[in-house]
């Protein structure tokens, strides 16, 4: 998976932020994911770069999540699937094995400003075992 995320940042010129359960695992919290999903975001300027990597599947009715994600696709390579979340604004990463890897903190201001701007139960559950995890 290592050498994946390498290819990632390198078609983004570095410019892509690994999400989610790979970047908790890059940031020490938990085993290497089993899974072939890996969460990144880009900024609009990357996303054609990552089109070399595989097939882009659109979801239909737009991003799952309101703010700050302008758009949001799935990429399926041949080992794996990125959902990838188009931002403005790329959240806070550290470079850890060579990609860029979201900070815990990060990772609890995107929820929390998510549950600001939709509140509902299932996020504050995220947001909350974030918290916990990170002990923020």
């Amino acid at each position: 998976m290592l050498d994946f995320l390498q290819t990632i940042n390198t078609v983004t010129n570095g410019s892509a932020v690994i999400l989610g359960g790979v970047a908790k695992w890059q940031n020490g919290y938990g085993t290497e994911p089993t899974s072939k999903f890996i969460d990144i975001a880009v900024t609009p300027q990357q996303t054609s770069s990552l089109d070399t990597l595989g097939t882009r599947l659109e979801i239909q009715g737009g991003t799952t999540f309101p703010t700050p994600v302008q758009e949001q696709y799935v990429l399926k390579t041949d080992n794996y699937i990125l959902d990838v979340f188009v931002v403005n604004e790329l959240p806070q990463s550290t470079l850890i094995s060579g990609s860029n890897i979201q900070t815990p903190e990060a990772d609890v201001q995107f929820h929390t400003s998510l549950y600001d701007a939709q509140p509902n139960d299932y996020i504050l559950g995220k947001l909350n075992e974030r918290r916990t995890l990170y002990g923020l």
